[in-house]
């Protein structure tokens, strides 16, 4: 049995673990490497898909680093986004784009793993999930291709069209020939046309233009998370038309008229042409009026997790509170007609049907949610030694008599050895032990190492 095996068979956790098929659940007590080690066990022992939501970007970053470590990159997709709306529309860099892309495309597949996101990911506005699932181009050998029409549908999802490949979601056509350099590929891929067949499709070197690899097929990835058709574009830009010519009307003062003209309604111009324009996100309510949140892509038995609700209500206040000040400034500048529409927390919450599961230290702050259980694990902070061995043979002893499961985790062999050997000078018995194959109420050296970020405290719950 493993550390995760072991935490799945906690007691106070049997009669949770049964319940998490439907309504609402609170568990307290956990913080740091136990929470972590509990969100890992909740995936193995439930099966279930999880949407674990922190309150900002560096502790969802946090723990996806923790839980990679613990789970693999397989197991473990970030959904990144920036805290403050008026920065993720403004930069959002390729990384984080294609983080966000890699997850949404894996949600397609319904596989077991787990998604972490923050409280502006939650309430990031998605395309519809048919609308994605159509969005990845394949293409073959056996394709029949038009330039043209292969075009817009690259622009369509987020590429842009250059001379020459020089970076990730970049597209050129050249006659008979079209490199594309998807974002989900390490390298560039070149076709050639012999009419509108595929007469070659292979991978190349950009720098030397050189081909690394003969290609069957390959599969284009959309090169952002708002990916928008022509007919999208220009119907939504006729709904902007409409918005702002009418704020236009009712504008009490020139210079609010011009803005909107120079602003606003430049915007639906340029999408009624079917152009993308640049902050293409600031206008999703006009591209997709019943737009989807990272959630409506889970799996109907996933379970979304809330980590530390009392903190994620505080900071929804102060998300709500600088998304409407800056709502108010681009309907000032005259960049939106009216103010987006932006769910709370307790909003969302209220709407989705999946089970939830909370995460707390105290019983605290949780309003008026009917929980369907509550737990409470009892855990608490290894005191530190800095290398105090009769300190540490204190505590040794102590957990021996409490037939404590006690686990020193080493990575590289010879300090396995070294600790082992220092273990035995101070008279603590410890054997070693492999990592699947955990002994409960003894102490052991065991081969691995612990994320050990601000996240993860070594803690002790057996």
């Amino acid at each position: 049995m493993d550390l995760i095996g072991m935490m799945m068979q906690t007691p106070e956790l049997a009669a949770l673990w049964p319940g998490l098929d439907a309504g609402r659940h609170l568990v307290t007590g956990l913080d740091g490497s136990a929470k972590t080690l509990f969100l890992a066990a909740a995936l193995k022992k439930t099966q279930r898909q999880l949407l674990v939501v922190e309150n900002d970007r560096y502790h969802a970053d946090e723990l996806t680093a923790d839980l990679t470590g613990l789970l693999g990159a397989d197991l473990v997709w970030p959904f990144p986004v920036e805290d403050v709306l008026a920065a993720e529309v403004a930069v959002s860099s390729k990384d984080t784009v294609n983080d966000r892309i890699n997850t949404l495309n894996w949600l397609q597949t319904g596989q077991l793993g787990i998604v972490v996101t923050s409280l502006a990911g939650l309430k990031r506005q998605l395309v519809p999930q048919t609308t994605w699932q159509q969005a990845s181009l394949t293409l073959s050998m056996d394709s029949e291709i038009d330039p043209g029409t292969l075009a817009g549908q690259l622009v369509a999802m987020g590429y842009r069209r250059d001379d020459l490949v020089a970076a990730p979601g970049e597209f050129a056509i050249r006659g008979g020939i079209i490199d594309i350099y998807p974002l989900n590929q390490d390298d560039p891929v070149r076709i050639e046309l012999f009419d509108t067949a595929v007469d070659s499709l292979r991978r190349f070197d950009m720098a030397t233009q050189r081909s690394i690899e003969n290609l069957e097929a390959v599969t284009i990835a959309p090169a952002t998370d708002l990916v928008a058709s022509t007919e999208t574009l220009k119907a939504a830009g006729a709904r902007l038309t409409a918005a702002g010519t009418k704020a236009k009307a009712k504008a009490k003062t020139k210079e609010a008229k011009q803005a909107l003209t120079d602003e606003l309604l430049s915007v639906a111009d340029q999408m009624s042409r079917g152009e993308r324009p640049d902050s293409l996100a600031l206008y999703m309510p006009a591209l997709y009026p019943e737009s989807a949140q990272i959630s409506s892509y889970l799996t109907k038995q996933a379970v979304v997790v809330y980590d530390d609700y009392t903190k994620l209500a505080d900071a929804d206040v102060s998300l709500l509170q600088e998304t409407t000040d800056w709502y108010a400034s681009l309907q000032e500048g005259g960049k939106l007609a009216e103010a987006q529409p932006s769910l709370t927390l307790q909003e969302l919450d209220r709407t989705e049907r999946r089970p939830h599961l909370y995460l707390s230290l105290f019983q605290k702050g949780m309003g008026n949610i009917r929980l369907k259980s509550l737990t409470n694990i009892a855990t608490r902070n290894v005191q530190q030694f800095f290398s105090q061995m009769p300190l540490l043979k204190t505590e040794a002893d102590r957990w021996r008599k409490q037939k404590q499961t006690v686990v020193y985790l080493v990575g590289e062999k010879a300090r396995r050895d070294k600790l082992s050997e220092t273990l035995r000078d101070f008279d603590i018995d410890a054997v070693i032990s492999e990592p699947s194959a955990l002994l409960p109420g003894v102490q052991q050296v065991v081969a691995g190492s612990w994320p050990m970020g601000s996240n993860c405290r070594l803690r002790t719950w057996w």
